[in-house]
């Protein structure tokens, strides 16, 4: 006897967080702030380092 099974999904459901997407974007937003401001600030340490005296 041939029997049916239903297809499993496929797609994965999109992870809950517990907060809005634009909560989301403004932590990352900050995130990447600060790794900039890290970046610029090693950038002028580099900078200073090989300065003639």
């Amino acid at each position: 006897m041939i029997t049916f099974t239903k297809k499993t999904d496929l797609q994965t459901p999109p992870v809950d967080r517990g907060e809005n997407r634009f909560e989301q974007i403004r932590e990352d937003a900050k995130e990447r702030h600060k790794k900039a401001a890290t970046a610029r600030r090693l950038d002028s340490q580099a900078a200073e380092d090989t300065k003639l005296i």
